[in-house]
């Protein structure tokens, strides 16, 4: 557990972009710093607070855990059997702007059928990964985010406008986190070669 300081991004990212957690995840893979690691994660500083938990008994669980799983995680909000129809009630037009992503970089996964069982639902990013797990989730979220980023993504107009807007009443975001932090449970729904420990 090694106090991360992301500042730097904070400056350089408004609070309505809100692209900073996943621009953590992306810049740290891509210097191989998971690599130094049996297992990595990166938890916000509301780790505490939102699960009841501390850092070290996250840690423990995972040195003792005799199965060794490739990813652990733990998530304070609702168990619900897909994530997106929950965000959509949330967040809407969260589906309507998020399927035509997918469909245009050849996912092949109806977002609106999409069933998990609740052992695979997270809706915040504490979670550590072993290397197997950094692979197959940044393959899987790049080029999501690529997308989402692009400035010539051609997303038609009336799904910018819907992206860009305020996504939520109590957080100052607009989509952008609340489409990528549902893609944690997606991989898990979709890539039954991930073995996986929902620890609360």
């Amino acid at each position: 557990m090694i106090p991360y300081d992301n500042s730097a991004l904070c400056r350089v990212f408004s609070e309505l972009d809100n692209e900073r957690e996943y621009r953590v995840f992306k810049d740290n893979y891509e210097a191989n710093k998971h690599l130094k690691y049996d297992y990595t994660g990166f938890l916000s500083w509301k780790f505490m607070k939102k699960t009841k938990l501390t850092g070290e008994f996250f840690k423990n669980y995972i040195i003792n855990d005799t199965h060794k799983h490739d990813v652990y995680f733990i998530s304070p909000g609702p168990a619900v059997t897909n994530v997106w129809r929950q965000g959509d009630t949330r967040h809407k037009g969260l589906i309507q702007i998020t399927q035509p992503i997918l469909d245009h970089l050849n996912y092949k996964i109806n977002l609106r059928e999409l069933w998990h069982d609740t052992s695979k639902c997270s809706f915040c990013n504490y979670w550590v990964g072993n290397t197997s797990f950094w692979n197959k989730y940044m393959k899987f979220t790049v080029p999501i985010y690529n997308y989402l980023t692009s400035s010539k993504n051609n997303m038609p107009l009336e799904h910018v406008k819907i992206y860009q807007s305020r996504a939520d009443s109590g957080i100052n975001s607009n989509y952008f986190s609340f489409i990528m932090e549902r893609l944690f449970t997606t991989i898990l729904a979709v890539d039954n070669t991930i073995t996986y420990k929902k620890i609360k």
